[in-house]
């Protein structure tokens, strides 16, 4: 890749082709969230689609068709930048939007409590509880509008890694460019910084958590030359992190040689077309600081990520985060929950 040029997608039909090719016979293609890619290119080369795929794009569809009104709206009401994380950034670089379904909103705002308060104030809806919210996450209780069922996450950090040099919230806001969605006063990341935060967003749920994830890191590097985003990398730290990524994508994807024993180890869920289990879940979401730059930093990120999973949250003892603890480490082949505790 010598330089940025328009996706013509002539390299994912063949990797979707060779991703169905390896998949087991009994395996289920929805697994990993890539069912609607799936659906087409199964339709595309006349192939039947399983029923469970069949109304697999309409979700992406009415994404597509909702987040350009409901971004519109919330720039009429809040005041300062806007940044679009994910959604429909990353639909605009596959085939068809539609092909890539989401289910909320990320926008990153100068003040959360502000932005939310002016939403509210529209006629926006908080979900969930005040309970739910952890101190410090990247974004509070998500926001719903009326009927439409796209959530809206109101952003504090993007949510970068503990040994990371990110940039700061303002040279983010710098550094924006007009959203995909063509909404005036809306933004997004240039492509470069956003397809090294879409590895960073995939490596906070756990390095490999799906093929979804690996399908929108690549078709958005293809947009950008691979000197921006290694001149990128090297700036906010993540220079391990993405080589890693990479090579694990060229070799899932496209058949490139295998990266080493630990990401095939991390990946092995993705080549056997199943969910993580919770021990895998568990493992990878605290070891994944092995890919910091230099061993103290490596060191320092697991030991924190080990430390920071037995902190108390509200409604929690010390007894009933050891027994959650204790139950994904010997859950064997269960799958991975939903509702694990996140930081």
């Amino acid at each position: 890749m010598s330089g940025p040029s328009p996706i013509d997608h002539c390299v994912l039909p063949a990797a979707l082709d060779r991703l169905l090719a390896a998949a087991p016979p009994t395996a289920n293609l929805a697994t990993g969230g890539i069912g609607p890619l799936v659906a087409w290119r199964l339709k595309e080369t006349g192939r039947a689609v399983p029923d469970y795929l069949e109304r697999r794009p309409e979700g992406g569809a009415y994404a597509a068709v909702t987040a350009p009104w409901l971004l519109q709206r919330i720039r009429d009401v809040v005041d300062g930048p806007i940044l679009v994380l994910k959604g429909p950034e990353v639909a605009a670089s596959y085939p068809y939007p539609a092909l890539r379904p989401y289910g909320d909103l990320d926008l990153l705002v100068e003040n959360v409590a502000a932005a939310e308060g002016a939403l509210v104030d529209a006629g926006f809806t908080l979900s969930g509880s005040e309970e739910s919210i952890i101190p410090g996450y990247i974004h509070d209780r998500p926001l719903r509008y009326e009927h439409l069922p796209l959530a809206i996450e109101l952003h504090r950090s993007p949510g970068w890694l503990s040994w990371m040099t990110p940039p700061s919230n303002a040279e983010l806001f710098a550094m924006a460019v007009p959203s995909a969605t063509g909404v005036d006063g809306i933004t997004t990341m240039p492509v470069a910084a956003h397809a090294l935060f879409l590895a960073v967003h995939s490596w906070r749920h756990g390095p490999y958590h799906s093929l979804l994830h690996l399908v929108d890191i690549d078709l958005t590097r293809r947009n950008a030359t691979e000197s921006d985003i290694a001149a990128l990398a090297a700036e906010w730290g993540m220079s391990n992190l993405w080589s890693r990524t990479t090579a694990t994508i060229d070799w899932l994807l496209y058949d490139a040689p295998p990266p080493g024993r630990i990401d095939r180890y991390w990946s092995r869920h993705l080549t056997e077309w199943r969910s993580r289990t919770a021990r895998e879940y568990y493992l990878a979401t605290r070891t994944k600081g092995i890919a910091a730059e230099r061993v103290p930093a490596k060191a320092r990120a697991i030991g924190s990520d080990i430390w920071d999973s037995f902190a108390l949250r509200p409604g929690e003892s010390p007894i009933s985060v050891a027994r959650y603890t204790w139950r994904k480490l010997t859950a064997g082949n269960a799958p991975a929950s939903t509702s694990a505790r996140r930081r």
